[in-house]
């Protein structure tokens, strides 16, 4: 059997083949090949089965994830005895951007336009009206801006919507606002700053993906290196 007839094979053999039975590669067929002189063919779909795996694992990472330190609510609503609703040390807030947003760089998105805020929580230890998790867009009217991931003296953050939650912090300044039907609830106080960027940990499948990856790339320098070099 000649180079020719083994190449159209393994072209006939990835053309046909599920997904999964393309994914393992039959390191038999890159043996044959490597002892016919094909090994170079070969090489060339196993790396591009490796770039694929790669691509699909690291797709399951978050943007960046940054989180507020040493928030303390000062002011707020009070209660019938004038005690503050907000817990003064339960402050907690995060923000997880996009996975295409560059720290360090300013946002300004309407609703028409790619959020890059993806997740905002806000917690100030009262459960009624001061505990948030939302996405964005929220409503039709509203905007997300700030910068993060700069100096950590630099990060700031505005989310203004008309369905709230709307929400402020800059320069060690926050400041918490939601409609309740009534008045709108608020609270606000002081902050040290903003740590981040913080990746989340990759799924469990996302490793797995990048492990075969991995592995098909070292099988593929191994092989070749034993390939015997012809006049």
């Amino acid at each position: 059997m000649g180079r020719g007839t083994v190449r159209d094979t393994l072209d006939n053999d990835l053309r046909k083949a599920p997904t999964k039975r393309v994914r393992r590669f039959d390191s038999r067929l890159i043996l044959e090949l490597s002892g016919r002189g094909g090994f170079t063919m070969a090489a060339r779909y196993a790396t591009a089965i490796a770039v694929i795996l790669c691509a699909t694992a690291f797709s399951a990472f978050a943007g960046p994830v940054y989180e507020m330190v040493g928030g303390i609510c000062t002011d707020g609503w009070r209660g019938d005895m004038g005690q503050l609703l907000c817990d003064p040390n339960g402050i907690s807030v995060t923000v997880e951007m996009a996975d295409w947003y560059v720290p360090g760089t300013w946002f300004g998105d309407s609703p028409q336009d790619p959020q890059s805020v993806a997740l905002f929580t806000f917690y100030d230890g009262f459960p009624s009206y001061g505990y948030v998790v939302t996405g964005f867009p929220i409503d039709c009217c509203g905007s997300n801006s700030g910068e993060m991931g700069g100096p950590s003296d630099q990060d700031y953050l505005f989310i203004h919507w008309l369905d709230g939650p709307n929400f402020e912090a800059f320069r060690g300044e926050w400041f918490f606002w939601t409609p309740t039907g009534g008045d709108p609830y608020f609270s606000s106080g002081t902050y040290d700053y903003w740590v981040g960027p913080r990746a989340p940990a990759a799924e469990p499948q996302s490793l797995v993906l990048v492990s075969v990856a991995l592995a098909t790339l070292v099988l593929v320098r191994s092989r070749r290196s034993r390939v015997p070099i012809r006049a």
